[in-house]
């Protein structure tokens, strides 16, 4: 982030620095990682001022839409943002994947699933090629199709062994399947990155607002042996 801040130093107009600086914000919040009060605001601050700056930018629209998600929990705004996002370039990966993210929390799990699996098609090579493979293993898993969930998020976690989120959702297939040594691998690997994490701290932390699909989460992560 700090090239980024240079780079709105250097040029404060350009939109393209601020939606960057908010998408790493996503992934402090994704990642657990060590934060302070502020870097939530920091996030939507910045995916705003982007937003003002390029409204009509289809990555702009993207990245704000992730803010707004999965930093400000405002899934209907993100929602809009996405439909924005797609109707300037529908044949973003990235942005198709976000689609499946935001409609997954939102409990649209078959829509999801086709999402993600659009993004795999229209970008084979991309370089985060796992996030769209964690999106499917994701939307299987709230569809209790554990098994395939599974093998989908292996191959995300191949590629990125240290994305945090990526450990939660194995932690709840492996868990919902009794495969328990599996689960307890992923909650230690969680709990090494934030030692504090439990249950109640996610209840808080997490976008996903579909009753149904937050109950199913959270109930996998106990069964796992993250603590209440």
């Amino acid at each position: 982030m700090y090239l980024l801040q240079q780079a709105i130093n250097l040029d404060p107009g350009y939109a393209y620095s601020h939606a960057l600086i908010a998408w790493c914000y996503i992934w402090h919040r994704a990642n657990a990682w060590k934060r302070d009060e502020d870097q939530d605001i920091h996030g939507i601050e910045h995916a705003d001022r982007a937003l003002m700056l390029a409204p009509d930018d289809p990555e702009v629209l993207c990245i704000a839409a992730g803010v707004r998600a999965y930093i400000a929990r405002d899934l209907a705004t993100a929602s809009d943002l996405m439909q924005r996002s797609l109707a300037v370039n529908p044949n973003s990966a990235l942005a198709l994947a976000m689609h499946g993210w935001i409609r997954t929390w939102l409990g649209d799990h078959t829509v999801a699933l086709d999402s993600f699996m659009r993004a795999k098609r229209l970008s084979p090579l991309d370089p985060v090629t796992w996030f769209f493979d964690a999106g499917v293993g994701n939307a299987l898993m709230n569809l209790k199709r554990y098994r395939e969930a599974l093998d989908a998020l292996a191959r995300a976690m191949r590629a990125n062994p240290e994305w945090t989120a990526g450990h939660r959702q194995v932690a709840v297939c492996a868990a919902y399947l009794a495969q328990f040594d599996v689960a307890r691998e992923a909650i230690d690997r969680i709990l090494m990155g934030d030692t504090a994490m439990s249950v109640s701290r996610w209840r808080r932390l997490c976008p996903i607002q579909h009753p149904e699909t937050l109950e199913h989460f959270l109930q996998g992560l106990a069964l796992a042996g993250l603590p209440e």
